[in-house]
């Protein structure tokens, strides 16, 4: 990992100076509306992107710094790195730039508080501290990944939204200008800096945001700052005398997994640290599952799991894939031979059944010449009801067909039918417009790809044929005929692996992105005109309702706004504003939940609206529909 350096070293340089009055900033394209709060380096305003007509964070560079050319040309370049991480637990850097002898960077406005402010409150109870200090480490993830650091990782650099959403800023920004208080009494910035470290001197390292991540999570436990109020010198002997911060924490406060982690992650010596940040992360969500970690040392195991990924491997731009591992290479010698000693037995097979075939039939008329395939077009593909050509019917259907509002097959279970359509394939703008009614900020407008056509249930899944695969329905508004709620996510795996086996259908949860591509069904609209096509609070139902009783969409779907609530397979993340192709998010820890419920507003069933829950949480409205891929 390369060290990210510091641009100078002004310790006492910013001693002093007062933020300039918004009133007195003119910044090309932006109104600055009020201060919020300022630091070494830059003074914090709330501006409007007139532009947009967005409010976003202002940081500017305080005068007396922004006079030395050098210092506001090495502050641009760390700024215009940082914008090179897109990642949704790093805050977006929208722009960066020099106007009317102001340099300034801005960023997305987050409504709630930062870390600190969290831990004035008091001790941060275990599962959500834990909860915190994971979304932390994904950032850092997404951050080493590009070669970057943070470098500056304290209380005050981490926002946390009004959902306990973290967002990690400054990235690239260290506290270069560490002015020494009164009695030499240790900084924020020396307090999370690991012992290898020298503050103001520069050198942060990976394995330094590593430490300060383990320093934050103890932090967060105790409710303040281990060792605040600690002078410089004493801060020195603590680490000289190996004294490790988790000392801090008091004897029988946390359990022993937690505190295998955080002894890994604080460890004095950076080479005894988690070697990655991937690390960290993957042992903080196994905590959140009741699950012992597996790359720090624990009292059960007796000893440190090893793991190597290679360079690179893992997704950091907002959809999470867990990357594959990388098997010892005799091990992989040993798989690369047996395949090909595999793939040399089948063609042999193959070349033996082609020439008894050869022999025994005659030979056929030349095929038709397949027609070239197309270039797409670049602009996105408004897909229309489908009218296609009469063919086989699936394998698992028990009947199919087409009307007019395209292909249809029926999935039965005993005396429960359920219907799905065929959604073709083709893109969208996926998301919401800055100017949409209702629009959320997690609800970033972006182009999505569907290289597949898939089958989707007409219907979301009905008690009648909840109750025909498992023996029971959990609903709470119980008719053969409404559809099946009160089921967590978890739970629902089984009923689709119990489907999937009495059927012999690939039975799945649709994608977050197949869900709103089929909800829109060619519509570019906020929400879909004309008659009502879903069950909502507006409806003046206290309940919900039969299935299929209002108008279908365009692709022949009913319900998907407004019924109950629907989970899709995706785990929750903030989408990033690049063009993708197929997306699953797998990378969180609550999942998605679609579609409009007969208990909330109509604003809840816009197509692009968003919502989430944890995996085992069940409501009385919230209920999911299958899909089987084509």
């Amino acid at each position: 990992m390369s060290k990210q350096r510091s641009f100078l070293n002004l310790r006492n340089a910013s001693r002093g100076q007062t933020p300039p009055e918004p009133g007195s900033i003119a910044i090309d394209g932006y109104r600055v509306e009020s201060l919020v709060g300022s630091g070494p380096l830059t003074a914090v305003y709330r501006a409007l992107l007139e532009s947009h007509q967005q409010h976003v964070v202002l940081k500017i560079l305080l005068p007396h710094l922004a006079e030395s050319e050098v210092f506001a040309q090495r502050f641009l370049q760390a700024a215009n790195a940082a914008r090179l991480v897109t990642h949704d637990r790093v805050l977006p850097c929208y722009d960066v730039g020099q106007s009317n002898g102001w340099v300034y960077l801005a960023c997305e406005l987050i409504e709630g508080d930062d870390f600190a402010s969290l831990m004035a409150l008091g001790p941060i109870e275990r599962t959500r501290a834990v909860y915190l200090a994971w979304q932390i480490a994904m950032g850092l993830e997404a951050i080493h990944a590009a070669d970057l650091v943070h470098g500056n990782l304290r209380p005050s650099n981490i926002h946390v939204d009004d959902e306990d959403g973290v967002r990690l800023a400054d990235l690239g920004l260290p506290a270069l200008i560490d002015s020494d208080p009164p009695a030499q009494m240790a900084t924020p910035t020396a307090l999370h800096l690991p012992p290898e470290a020298v503050p103001g001197e520069g050198g942060a390292t990976a394995a330094g945001d590593i430490y300060a991540v383990g320093v934050l999570l103890i932090g967060a436990l105790l409710g303040r700052t281990p060792r605040s109020g600690f002078t410089q010198q004493r801060l020195a002997q603590l680490h000289a005398a190996s004294q490790p911060v988790l000392a801090e924490l008091p004897a029988g406060l946390i359990d022993p997994d937690l505190a295998a982690v955080l002894a890994r992650a604080t460890a004095l010596r950076p080479e005894e640290r988690y070697a990655e940040a991937w690390q960290l992360r993957e042992d903080l969500e196994r905590l959140q599952y009741q699950f012992s970690p597996i790359h720090a040392r624990t009292a059960k195991s007796g000893g440190t799991a090893s793991f190597s990924r290679e360079a690179g491997s893992r997704s950091t731009r907002g959809v999470q894939e867990p990357a594959p591992r990388v098997p010892p290479p005799v091990r992989r010698t040993l798989w690369i031979a047996i395949g090909l000693g595999v793939c040399a037995l089948a063609a042999v097979i193959a070349w033996v059944m082609a020439a008894g075939q050869a022999a025994a039939v005659p030979a056929a008329a030349p095929a038709a010449p397949v027609a070239p395939v197309m270039p797409v077009e670049p602009d996105p593909i408004v897909p229309s009801a489908p009218q296609p050509p009469a063919i086989a019917k699936p394998v698992w259907a028990a009947e199919a067909g087409s009307d007019a509002l395209g292909r249809w097959a029926d999935l039965t279970v005993g005396g429960a039918r359920q219907r799905l359509r065929l959604i073709p394939a083709g893109n969208f703008w996926m998301g919401s417009a800055m100017d949409d009614p209702g629009r959320s900020a997690d609800e970033d407008r972006h182009l999505v790809t569907l290289t597949k056509p898939f089958w989707l249930g007409e219907t979301e899944v009905t008690q009648a044929l909840y109750a025909a695969v498992v023996g029971t329905s959990p609903a709470h508004f119980q008719a053969p005929d409404l559809p099946v709620e009160s089921v967590s996510w978890n739970t629902l795996q089984d009923f689709l692996a119990r489907l999937g086996g009495k059927t012999g259908a690939p039975v799945r949860l649709p994608t977050e992105a197949e869900w709103e591509y089929a909800c829109r069904a060619g519509s570019d609209q906020p929400s879909q005109p004309g008659t009502l096509r879903g069950w909502t609070v507006e409806s003046g139902v206290d309940g919900t309702r039969p299935v299929a009783k209002l108008q279908a969409n365009a692709f022949g779907l009913y319900d998907m706004q407004g019924n109950v609530l629907e989970w899709v397979a995706d785990t929750y993340v903030r989408y990033h504003r690049e063009s993708v192709t197929d997306p699953l998010a797998t990378g969180g820890v609550h999942r998605v939940i679609r579609g409009g419920a007969w208990n909330l507003d109509a604003s809840a069933s816009r197509p692009a609206a968003r919502s989430k829950a944890l995996p085992v949480a069940a409501f009385f409205y919230l209920g999911f529909r299958i899909a089987i891929t084509d």
